[in-house]
């Protein structure tokens, strides 16, 4: 790449929310150059349940960065990176060939309040769980 062209080089930000993901590229001058947005739903089947599709969150994060960086090439400009940004948690069980298994629970899940509060009456119990849960950083595969 020229050393002249630089300036040309945008990256893309993307926010996956809780019911859209959106993508915006902006100049160094703040100056916004291209953005997309797609909605999905947040499915709620049986009370306290918040469920989505991980696969059609994924299709939309494909769509919105293609949708954006089609754009920037279009007005000359050099894609320099992709940032990603999503604040909540969610669970996305998926089998050994990474295909997902369920819909994914998002942060707004509240199921299993009931066990939480049980769970919370037990002192000791609460303090092995997390001990366990810090030993074990989180990880759940060998991979």
């Amino acid at each position: 790449m020229q050393k002249e062209r630089w300036g040309d080089c945008v990256w893309i930000g993307v926010d996956i929310g809780t019911t859209g993901v959106r993508a915006i590229a902006y100049q160094p001058d703040g100056q916004k150059l291209s953005s997309a947005e797609v909605l999905y739903p947040l499915d709620t089947p049986h009370p306290d349940w918040a469920e989505q599709n991980p696969a059609q969150i994924y299709s939309a994060v494909e769509s919105v960065v293609k949708d954006t960086a089609d754009a920037l090439r279009y007005k000359g400009k050099i894609l320099a990176g992709v940032a990603l940004s999503t604040v909540m948690h969610s669970f996305a069980a998926m089998d050994a060939d990474k295909n997902f298994l369920t819909n994914m629970m998002t942060w707004a899940d509240s199921r299993s309040s009931d066990i939480v509060k049980t769970m919370k009456l037990d002192a000791e119990l609460c303090n092995r769980f997390y001990q366990n849960l810090l030993s074990s950083s989180c990880l759940l595969s060998n991979d």
